[in-house]
């Protein structure tokens, strides 16, 4: 949820929305009454238009490249390159 979603707005789904599929029942009601995790999140995922490509996605990168969106400065360079830059900088890290 977090992945796709981001944390506040997926714990908001998780408890609010009411998924047809599963007798309009929010994602959280659903596995409180045992409803297999894997069946709530498809059932949620065809009710939000989730892409197939993006339902299975477990590496935080992988997901945030498949919507589109970049990765953080911290992502991208190694701290080495990120102390390199604070020392030329005067810049403590």
């Amino acid at each position: 949820m977090e992945q796709e979603f981001g944390g506040p707005y997926g714990r908001s789904l998780a408890s609010s929305h009411a998924i047809h599929e599963l007798d309009d029942r929010t994602a959280a009601q659903a596995i409180d009454e045992g409803v297999p995790v894997r069946r709530v999140w498809n059932s949620l995922c065809d009710d939000l238009d989730v892409p197939e490509e993006r339902r299975h996605v477990a590496d935080a990168k992988a997901a945030r490249r498949s919507r589109g969106v970049g990765l953080t400065v911290d992502e991208v360079t190694s701290p080495q390159d990120r102390n390199s830059a604070a020392e030329g900088s005067g810049i403590a890290s």
